[in-house]
């Protein structure tokens, strides 16, 4: 974690530094973050989710599912990288040169770097930004934590296990899955 504040614009000028350029990083509240490489672990689950929502969106049209080289320009000093990222063709009718909008879901892998709080921070922002629903994987334990914003601007927060369905609610109709299909054919050590 660097400690200087930056504008979006002095983010982008730090990301394309040729000392960066093997680099991931994310901008919370002006602070960039640097973001470990993926494991092999950590790109399986995410293509394995990208799969799972694309399976449902080729049978119904609703928007685009994004994959985790995607900036999020939400706001001034905010710039976050989700791991999966779902957004309704009602928020974004055609696909931009650059995502200004949160989107309606967005997945997070944990990692071994990864703290709770690290976690829960970028959470907050996404759903203070218009995130409806956040899945936080746990690959160790084949365990998803959903966050979602209640009416009353508190937090709705459940875990749900292996045998458990996850679904999106009014944000994916119709759309199910059961945790463990995320972790389908993935033999970890």
């Amino acid at each position: 974690m660097l400690t200087t504040t930056y504008t979006n614009e002095e983010f982008r000028a730090f990301c394309e530094a040729p000392e960066n350029a093997d680099k991931l990083f994310e901008l919370i509240n002006g602070v960039i973050y640097e973001m470990p490489s993926p494991s092999p672990l950590h790109g399986l689950i995410i293509s394995q989710i990208l799969y799972l929502f694309k399976a449902y969106l080729v049978q119904e049209a609703l928007g685009y599912v994004f994959g985790d080289n995607n900036d999020f320009d939400l706001a001034p000093g905010v710039v976050l990288k989700p791991d999966v990222a779902y957004i309704s063709k009602t928020r974004l009718p055609k696909i931009p040169s650059r995502l200004t909008v949160a989107p309606e879901i967005a997945v997070e892998i944990v990692s071994p770097s990864n703290t709770e709080e690290q976690l829960l921070e970028k959470t907050l922002t996404f759903i203070s930004y218009g995130t409806k629903l956040v899945w936080i994987v746990y690959p160790d334990t084949k365990t998803v934590w959903v966050y979602r914003p209640a009416g009353d601007g508190s937090l709705n927060l459940r875990k749900f296990t292996a045998v458990d369905r996850l679904d999106a609610g009014d944000i994916l109709p119709g759309f199910s899955i059961t945790v463990i299909e995320i972790f389908a054919g993935i033999e970890m050590e």
